[in-house]
């Protein structure tokens, strides 16, 4: 009768065992899943900056002539809170481009607030397509924050691959019976 409680309380610690080992295990899947969303995102950034680099391959002068800031209310519907609101802080910089030519367009109007007014600014484009179009120091930004991206990505792999390691361990010693997994 000792014998048969005690495999019931141990079957039970063994399912509990279990069930802990595999949320554990939807968790790493959920961590990995969004590792490869990051690596997803810098492709596409890195991608879309070659892309501008190799068709935009003509340049048209261009000056700051007006930036604006302007607060906007941003309404927040919370269940337990109520509603809030968020003030956020938008530019809007106009550019005005000397000797369009072939590119078309007299003035560019871009939601970049570092520009100053009176800025010289040389624009990219693409002879084929005037539409795709950069602004000087736009692809510098977008190498810096490709770079800001594959850090984190290096660091939630790390992690990853931690987490991983621990999980089949943890995975060998329940096979074993050796386990108490917290």
């Amino acid at each position: 009768m000792a014998t048969s409680k005690f495999k019931k309380r141990r079957q039970a610690e063994r399912e509990e065992q279990r069930s802990k080992l595999k949320r554990f295990r939807i968790g790493l899947g959920i961590t990995w899943g969004f590792e490869i969303v990051l690596v997803i995102v810098i492709l596409l950034i890195g991608a879309h900056t070659e892309h501008l680099k190799e068709n935009c391959t003509k340049s048209v002068d261009g000056v700051v002539v007006r930036v604006d800031e302007k607060t906007e209310r941003i309404t927040n519907l919370d269940k337990n809170h109520g509603t809030r609101y968020k003030y956020v802080t938008v530019f809007t910089t106009t550019i005005s481009v000397e000797k369009p030519g072939k590119f078309g367009k007299s003035e560019i109007v871009t939601t970049d607030g570092h520009y100053k007014e009176g800025q010289e600014l040389k624009i990219f484009y693409d002879p084929d397509d005037p539409d795709d179009y950069y602004i000087e120091d736009k692809l510098e930004r977008n190498n810096t924050t490709q770079i800001v991206i594959i850090v984190i990505a290096a660091m939630w792999a790390a992690l990853c691959l931690l987490l991983t390691w621990v999980t089949i361990k943890q995975h060998k010693k329940c096979k074993s019976g050796k386990i108490d997994i917290q």
